[in-house]
């Protein structure tokens, strides 16, 4: 049995991480310090505390509790401290009755080091046991200096993601040209970089598939693209992107954090050196790029702790959020050892960003959010004379250096280092689809992902996304919950029992009368963590929204379920393909349409059948009378009340000539002809380059480019 004293440091101590976080003990003062400064385990031990404690009149007089304002006033059992910690009142009045013994002080030190003690990396971990452990060894690697011994551990981690991004070739070597590019020769390298580019390039003025709501992904082979007709998504899906990409953008050129030191250096390092100059702000802290994207994020109203501390860490990031960032921070600890890769990173990041970042820049200032972090890498990174450039320029003269030191076959070594370094980033984590899927959560919609005509396969189930994440709320709250509730039950079972079957205690909550499935809102469980609740702020504001959603998807109907586009219509296809099925169509048409009027381009009043000639003009018609609105198929009345519900044109079209009506309009329902074309973006082409272009970038979209929002993190930033 503990003695009063270590009885009493043991109640702290199972409290202080929760108690640090309360509002009221950011301003109570004990013994002249906030009562937070004294439970922030980075300032004083538990002992130091209950010292402070002892000692201060205002709240405790030794030997005598019931004068004892601790005990007579916060833990009165009326008010919210009282009610939570009823069942340690006891041994707080006999540690105080026994005349507040301090047990035997751990030394500040010490409990400095208990609190960053390291968690190691072992290669015997398996993937999803990494995955867990990636955000801690990115806090780790964040705050190095507390964490020296994770430095091996570091390096291990950074040579297991390049051995894995060697095991990972791209599916389609033409859209990466790097892919099979695995024998280096210096003009060959310029053109594949050059395909590379041009096949990236007409992306740069694209509709961001946000807006244009046509979502690829694959099969369940991994390798059929498939497009599916989603709809164009809300906002709260970008601002969902800008939190899940903050510990990559947060830490922007952390890569090359170590790239020069003192001593000679070359122009090679002074490329890379140049650009991490750049990404750290050219010593201006208005231009720092992680400042840039704080100050976007904070535009959102999402306001994350500082990147260095544990509550980074646990906020509401995907699993996977910290894969790259890790991989990032790991490698750049060791310049030397990784040097080619680290060239290789340099190539993929600083290449692709100004092609594949201009449709974000647009879709961003669309919506009204800042769009400056995105816009100044389309700047600052193409390859004219940007980081781009200077990234190229530095593979081909490193490259030089050792073919002079040691011929072709070093050269063919060091190249295949820069181009696992340059795939790994590339492929590294899953972070893109895991993206995908809170997109669909996000906007409560399904996509059927069976090969089987026959047969649906509905993904992401969206009740059980919201039960699995209340399951983990429950889970992370009953360590401390078993004691608050003991003594409590639930329909006749003991709560300390539910906690260890989170499964039973949401059935229980529902069954008993604590979930409102009529007015989630007004749940009883949600008002017993108000301010006169036993529960007040027990739970965050975030954990309140995830009790919520969680309500909410109950009751949930289910969702559509939507299928895939034919494989034979490609969504740049679509215009040509209403435009040939309205004209297959125009007798019918004419008869179904007679006596409706329409708005002509002139402003004057038409017969609708007149246009019926001209495929084109009945599209033109149909968006200029609002009977089509891009990107909203359920806002354009051609669908819901000329192809459906008894409308005069319901039989004349298939279930599947129908969709790729829809398919248009969510695409924009752009006319034949519309879009960016190679001699928009490259005027100056002759004519026979811009035809070899157009073909390959022809073939580029046929294959389902672009994907970029399903390779690895989803996205260079």
């Amino acid at each position: 049995m503990p003695n009063e004293g270590e009885a009493m440091r043991n109640f702290i101590d199972r409290w202080r991480d929760i108690a640090v976080l309360e509002v009221a003990h950011q301003s109570r003062v004990v013994a002249g310090k906030e009562v937070a400064w004294w439970l922030n385990k980075a300032n004083a031990t538990t002992e130091d505390f209950m010292s402070a404690l002892a000692g201060d009149g205002t709240y405790v007089v030794s030997g005598r509790p019931s004068e004892s304002r601790f005990v007579t006033s916060f833990l009165k059992p009326s008010r919210p401290m009282g009610a939570r910690l009823a069942a340690d009142r006891q041994l707080v009045e006999d540690w105080i009755a026994a005349g507040t013994p301090i047990p035997v002080a751990i030394s500040v030190l010490e409990a400095k080091t208990a609190v960053r003690k390291t968690t190691p990396y072992s290669k015997d971990l398996t993937p999803a046991e990494l995955l867990a452990n990636e955000p801690v060894y990115f806090h780790q690697l964040m705050n190095i200096e507390d964490h020296p011994d994770f430095l091996p551990d570091a390096k291990a981690l950074a040579q297991h993601y390049l051995d894995e991004g060697a095991k990972k070739p791209l599916k389609d070597s033409e859209y990466e040209p790097i892919d099979d590019f695995t024998h280096y020769d210096s003009e060959e390298f310029d053109v594949r970089m050059q395909n590379i580019y041009n096949n990236l390039l007409l992306s740069m003025y694209n509709t961001h598939w946000f807006d244009t709501g046509i979502l690829r992904t694959y099969d369940e082979t991994g390798v059929t693209t498939r497009r599916y007709p989603i709809g164009r998504v809300s906002d709260a899906c970008p601002r969902a992107r800008m939190l899940q990409a903050a510990p990559f953008n947060l830490i922007d050129g952390g890569w090359l954090q170590n790239i020069l030191t003192v001593g000679p250096t070359s122009k090679i390092q002074s490329n890379l050196f140049a650009i991490w100059n750049d990404e750290a702000g050219n010593g201006l802290v208005s231009q720092n790029h992680p400042n840039v994207y704080d100050a976007l994020l904070k535009g959102q109203n999402i306001y994350l702790p500082p990147i260095t501390t544990r509550e980074f860490i646990e906020q509401d990031f995907l699993p996977g959020a910290f894969t790259s960032p890790l991989f990032e921070l790991a490698i750049g600890r060791f310049p030397q050892a990784f040097f080619p890769e680290i060239l290789g990173m340099t190539l993929y990041l600083e290449w692709e960003a100004t092609p594949t970042l201009t449709s974000s820049v647009r879709m961003y200032a669309g919506r009204g959010f800042n769009p400056l972090f995105y816009a100044l890498h389309v700047a600052i990174d193409n390859i004219s004379e940007g980081h781009g450039a200077l990234a190229k320029e530095a593979v081909k003269l490193y490259l030089e250096n050792i073919r002079e030191e040691g011929g072709d076959k070093a050269v063919q070594e060091h190249w295949a280092r820069i181009r696992n370094g340059y795939i790994t980033w590339l492929t590294i984590g899953d972070m893109g689809m895991a993206m995908i899927e809170r997109f669909l959560i996000i906007e409560r919609k399904q996509i059927n992902r069976s090969s089987d005509p026959n047969k649906k396969v509905c993904w992401p189930d969206v009740k059980e996304y919201y039960r699995r994440r209340m399951i983990k709320l429950v889970e992370k709250k009953a360590p401390i919950a078993r004691d608050v509730h003991r003594g409590k039950s639930i329909g006749g079972r003991a709560l300390s029992e539910l906690f260890d079957d989170p499964e039973a205690l949401l059935d229980a909550l529902v069954r008993h009368g604590y979930i409102d499935l009529a007015s989630p809102r007004y749940s009883k469980f949600l008002q017993l963590m108000e301010f006169n609740g036993p529960m007040y702020e027990v739970f965050s504001e975030r954990d309140k929204s995830v009790v919520l959603d969680w309500i909410e998807s109950i009751q949930m109907t289910d969702r559509p379920c939507i299928d895939p586009l034919p494989d034979d219509v490609q969504p740049s296809d679509l215009p040509e393909e209403v435009a040939k099925l309205i004209s297959d169509r125009a007798a019918d048409a004419m008869t179904a349409h007679g006596g409706i009027s329409m708005t002509g381009a002139d402003g004057k009043e038409m017969a609708f059948a007149s246009v019926f000639a001209d495929s084109v003009a009945v599209m033109k018609v149909l968006k200029g009378n609002g009977w089509v609105v891009p990107f909203d198929p359920d806002r354009s009345m051609f669908l819901s009340r000329v192809l459906s519900n008894g409308g005069p044109m319901e039989r004349i079209f298939t279930a599947a000539e129908k969709e790729i009506f829809r398919a248009w309009i969510v695409a924009g329902a752009l006319l034949p002809g519309e879009g960016p074309r190679v001699s928009d973006v490259l005027p100056t082409l002759n004519p026979a380059d811009a035809q070899r272009l157009e073909s390959a970038i022809a073939a580029a979209r046929g294959r389902g480019w672009p994907r970029r929002h399903l390779i690895g993190m989803g996205a260079v930033h």
